[in-house]
């Protein structure tokens, strides 16, 4: 996370007594930032395009909105138009900075109970992105993409379909279809956002070895063994942590060591830290703590990073703000 980069990925600012789908009539905001090559001279060479993804079913966006970041002052300033596309609620840099690629959050897509994941050409000039094409997520509602270390794959967190899939990303960037799908069972305590399972986010760990999920309906953190090769999940040989029932796992970040995993938790507003072992995927609950005081009041954390150092954690709080 930082310019020239993957600047942030957040999600979401809505009142938290609401239900995720009614998440949909408030603009969330997924961004994504990277530095490319050329510019138009000046401070412009030096500064790094962030794309703002947003909902688009109430009509107040119609897509991604590209921005300039000052290098050094971090203001922002529009860059070009507004790239049409429907609910594109999280985006995700390809690692080679040329591709761009966004979750569609819908509940169906061509005929089916599912959403999709669209890819993009990144002009490096310009920063205008270019259609390439569109697949199914495998699940409704997909909220988290990310894309793991080789470049070769794309993985999708679907928050309705309470499933993840990976898909495959082609030689010119586009996506092919999913060469795995895994679908989460189970529920929680919390009446109205645990009835399902909601995945809602999948990283990757830093030795490319495990893809964690954060499954928000279910509240546990699974840790698949991913084969890098073929573009699978295993779930034979995952591991779980279970955490506070009613916890609401959401968004996962892990330290640069690769050994400690942090899980921001929507539904009771805590922070937990779980201990990783990237040879095996085994975790371990080492800590939970509130993140207000009171811990009383209304909140509900959302995104989480770590700095590149690893000193310091940042995240999110909606409700408080």
């Amino acid at each position: 996370m930082g310019a020239g980069q993957h600047v942030a990925v957040t999600r979401g600012v809505a009142d938290v007594a609401l239900s995720r789908r009614d998440f949909l009539g408030a603009v969330a905001l997924g961004s994504a930032g990277l530095r490319t090559a050329g510019g138009a001279g000046g401070d412009d060479a030096a500064a790094p395009f962030v794309y703002v993804g947003t909902y688009t079913n109430d009509g107040r966006s119609r897509g991604i909105h590209r921005y300039r970041m000052h290098p050094d002052s971090g203001a922002l300033r529009p860059a070009g138009a507004v790239t049409v596309a429907a609910n594109p609620s999280f985006l995700a840099v390809h690692p080679n900075r040329r591709f761009l690629y966004a979750v569609n959050e819908i509940t169906e897509f061509e005929g089916q109970p599912s959403g999709a994941v669209t890819s993009f050409a990144v002009d490096q000039q310009t920063g205008a992105l270019t259609p390439l094409n569109q697949r199914a997520s495998h699940g409704g509602a997909p909220c988290y993409v990310t894309i793991d270390r080789t470049g070769r794959f794309a993985l999708v967190a679907n928050y309705v379909g309470g499933s993840v899939a990976i898909l495959p990303i082609r030689a010119d960037g586009s996506v092919g279809e999913a060469t795995s799908v895994v679908q989460h069972t189970g529920s929680g305590p919390h009446p109205e956002r645990q009835r399902s399972p909601h995945a809602h986010c999948i990283v990757v760990d830093t030795a490319n070895r495990h893809a964690l999920v954060a499954d928000l309906g279910t509240d546990r953190v699974t840790a698949y063994p991913f084969d890098a090769r073929r573009g699978t999940l295993t779930q034979a040989g995952a591991s779980h942590a279970a955490l506070t029932p009613g916890a609401g796992p959401r968004h996962l970040a892990f330290h640069p060591s690769g050994r400690v995993v942090y899980v921001a938790n929507e539904l009771d507003s805590t922070l937990s830290a779980l201990r990783y072992t990237p040879e095996t995927g085994a975790l371990g609950e080492m800590q939970t703590i509130p993140l207000i005081t009171p811990a009383a009041q209304r909140n509900a954390p959302a995104d989480v990073h770590v700095a590149p150092s690893g000193r310091f954690l940042y995240l999110s709080n909606r409700g408080q703000d």
